[in-house]
């Protein structure tokens, strides 16, 4: 195995934190120790277009990355983890519940080759 992949698709009901830059720095600043690797840039954050505003967020961890998306018209949220080490997706969606109040629509963990 070289890595796992981890997807988590969300519904939220929180538009205000679906827009918040600060929440999503610090979310992404806190999710590379989560998953016990070594953040290697700050955060890059970018709003969304027009006609679908949210965020995204990408930091790059040790041979890795961590993806995290926003729509503030839909109340959704995707998350996207690549690690070269296993994920405790337990862990990641305990920590994400204590920012975030929400449903899970889709959870998916892989093996990547």
């Amino acid at each position: 195995m070289n890595g796992q992949h981890f997807i988590l698709d969300v519904e939220c009901n929180e538009k205000e934190k679906l827009a918040d830059v600060e929440l999503m720095k610090k979310v992404l600043l806190d999710l590379p120790e989560i998953v016990n690797m070594k953040r290697l840039i700050e955060p890059i954050i970018v709003q969304g277009a027009a006609h679908n505003p949210g965020l995204t967020g990408v930091v790059v961890i040790e041979t890795s990355n961590i993806v995290l998306h926003t729509f503030t018209e839909s109340e959704k949220f995707s998350l996207d983890i690549f690690s070269v080490k296993e994920i405790d997706e337990e862990k990641v969606i305990g920590y994400l519940r204590e920012n975030f109040n929400f449903r899970i629509i889709r959870r998916n963990l892989f093996d990547r080759l």
